[in-house]
C-alpha cells in the first residue's frame, strides 16, 4: 500500500514538472533589490546584452553586479510554485502571465532583470510586459535559472 502511494506521488510530481518544462517551451511580489547590503552604485546593463534588441545578459555579467552588491531588482518570472521550490537569492517573484498585477511595486528608476527556467521565454514575455508599460532599464537573464543556480550560485527556498 505505501509502495503505490510512494510512486503514485513520484509519478504525480513528474507529470507536475512536465507540464512546468512545457510551459516554458521545453527547456531544462513584492519588491525587493538585488543584494540589500550595503548599496553600491547601480550597474549599466545598457550595452550588455545580445539578440536584436540587446535584451539578453549572461548570467555572468548579472553575477559581477550581484556580487559587487549593485543596485537592482531581480525578477523570478515563473509561477509561485517555481519560485517556491528554488529561486535566485533575493528575487522576488512576479509571474509573466500577471505581471501587470506589480507594476506599481516595481521601480521605474532601477535595473530590473527577469528570469526564469526555459532559458528566457517567460522570462522575456514579463520584460516585454514592463517594456511596453514604460520600463526602460530591463534585461532577461539569457541562460535562465538552472543557469545560475547549476553554477553554485546563491539560492533560496520560500
Amino acid at each position: 500500500m505505501r509502495n503505490r502511494f510512494i510512486v503514485g506521488l513520484t509519478l504525480s510530481l513528474l507529470a507536475l514538472l512536465s507540464l512546468a518544462l512545457a510551459a516554458c517551451g521545453g527547456g531544462g511580489a513584492t519588491t525587493a533589490t538585488a543584494p540589500q547590503a550595503a548599496k553600491a552604485a547601480e550597474p549599466d546593463f545598457t550595452n550588455a546584452g545580445k539578440g536584436a534588441d540587446k535584451l539578453f545578459v549572461a548570467v555572468d555579467e548579472i553575477k559581477k553586479a550581484y556580487d559587487a552588491k549593485q543596485d537592482f531588482v531581480i525578477v523570478d518570472a515563473r509561477p509561485q510554485t517555481d519560485f517556491a521550490a528554488g529561486h535566485i537569492k533575493g528575487a522576488i517573484n512576479a509571474p509573466y502571465f500577471e505581471v501587470e498585477k506589480y507594476l506599481s511595486k516595481l521601480p521605474k528608476d532601477k535595473w530590473i532583470i527577469t528570469y526564469c527556467a526555459c532559458p528566457h521565454a517567460e522570462a522575456e514575455q514579463a520584460a516585454r510586459t514592463l517594456l511596453k508599460n514604460g520600463y526602460t532599464k530591463v534585461k532577461v537573464i539569457d541562460e535562465g535559472f538552472f543557469g545560475w543556480s547549476d553554477k553554485g550560485w546563491p539560492v533560496e527556498k520560500s
